[in-house]
């Protein structure tokens, strides 16, 4: 599981080209949960919100074009992927902290923390 998340980490921070559009509704990605829950803490009101464009969206948020066009809808059947992908997303529209924090929380959730982090 460490190769993969070192692998996900490389190919999604190494992204090109974001695509970012105007505020429309769709599905809150990037600083949404569980990212903008974690980074309250540290920096509160820094994160914005991106969403990926969907005709039934709910949520309020500057475009961020899918970096795959299944991913909104696979996202909106399971929340334990929506808030993966979301994490994930951090690495294409994230500052460095935001790249920490999502860094830490992928690790602790797919059991790959490091035995010198807290």
């Amino acid at each position: 599981m460490g190769s993969l998340l070192i692998v996900l980490i490389s190919v999604f921070s190494s992204v090109r080209g974001v695509v970012l559009g105007l505020l429309v509704l769709g599905i809150l990605v990037g600083f949404g949960p569980p990212l903008k829950a974690l980074l309250a803490d540290t920096a509160p009101g820094s994160a914005s919100s991106y969403v990926w464009p969907t005709g039934d969206g709910r949520e309020m948020g500057q475009q961020l074009q899918p970096f795959f066009p299944t991913v909104p809808m696979a996202a909106a059947t399971d929340p334990a992927l929506h808030e993966l992908l979301a994490l994930v997303e951090a690495f294409r529209v994230g500052s460095a902290r935001e790249k920490k924090v999502a860094t830490k929380e992928l690790r602790r959730r797919l059991g790959v923390e490091r035995a010198s982090e807290p």
